[in-house]
């Protein structure tokens, strides 16, 4: 049993010096506003992180998926790494605040040590000008 634990550990450790260490967002780090409904604002956010935040896990790296979900009146759009054998850990959320036309596009972003950045303002914002590569 002491074997097994100490193996744990060790896969442990190395997945996490592999795959960098990322911190859940904190704060607003972008907000922009967004020419169109809510509806379609919903749309064009969810063709995103389904096109951009779906990718399946690798021998390197876990699975990164989006969930969304409704706090009060906003509409919020969480990316995160998703792994069945660690909790869902979030690194950036899409909030999109209610307001009459133009929607506002609230961006928060977690830090992320040993990988390049999401910078998933800068990915949004190419795409909603007509760039649809990630």
């Amino acid at each position: 049993l002491k074997e097994e634990v100490v193996k744990y550990v060790v896969f442990l450790v190395v997945s996490i010096t592999i795959l960098g260490c990322v911190s859940a967002p904190s704060g607003e780090t972008s907000r922009f506003s967004l020419d169109s409904n809510m509806n379609d604002s919903i749309s064009l956010i969810d063709e995103y992180t389904s096109v951009c935040w779906t990718i399946p896990a690798s021998i390197s790296n876990d699975d990164i998926s989006t969930r969304k979900t409704r706090e009060g009146d906003k509409i919020v759009f969480t990316i995160g790494r998703d792994n069945s054998d660690i909790p869902f850990m979030p690194f950036a959320r899409i909030i999109l605040l209610p307001s009459p036309q133009p929607v506002t596009v609230s961006i928060e972003e977690g830090s992320v040590s040993m990988a390049e950045p999401w910078d998933v303002d800068l990915k949004l914002k190419k795409w909603l000008a007509g760039d649809k590569s990630c």
